[in-house]
């Protein structure tokens, strides 16, 4: 049985953006408003190093995407699903399995992308982590992108 860890509702305004159109034109988009709801479900497997994680994140928003081009110009529904199978055989190493479906715009079709990562942590200290990930991409129209990746990432927590 999941538990809820967390869920909530975030709403305020995107400012203002500037940005440029697909011929180099500058367009400016008004403030929007926003509402993001999320939900968080997390459940340790009992006498064992694993734990399994869900978050579920919906609502309405401006998504700018797509570099100097924004690709969404007015706000639209979203929606985002994430799971997880974590694996701790300690407090200094992590391994996970991550699935990630996101939706900018639920209404319209062909935008989808979906993000299968094997990533591994190493806790060097309380406050600093090592990440190596690895991620598979799929896009919802059909047509392969080769935007798979390789991530070596250094982070730290203030």
């Amino acid at each position: 049985m999941f538990t809820p860890a967390r869920n909530g509702r975030r709403q305020g305004r995107r400012p203002r953006l500037q940005a440029r159109d697909t011929n180099n034109n500058p367009i400016t988009l008004p403030d929007t408003d926003r509402r993001i709801f999320y939900a968080e479900l997390e459940q340790r497997i009992p006498r064992t190093p694993f734990k399994i994680r869900a978050d579920y994140i919906w609502g309405r928003d401006r998504n700018p995407a797509g570099g100097t081009t924004p690709r969404f110009l007015t706000p639209s529904d979203l929606q985002t699903v994430f799971l997880y199978a974590l694996y701790e055989p300690n407090p200094r190493h992590q391994l996970v399995l991550a699935w990630e479906d996101f939706d900018p715009d639920t209404k319209r079709g062909g935008d989808r992308l979906q993000t299968l990562a094997l990533v591994y942590h190493y806790f060097v200290q309380e406050r600093t982590r090592l990440s190596l990930r690895y991620e598979v991409n799929t896009e919802e129209r059909g047509n392969r992108v080769d935007n798979d990746r390789l991530i070596l990432a250094a982070q730290y927590r203030f």
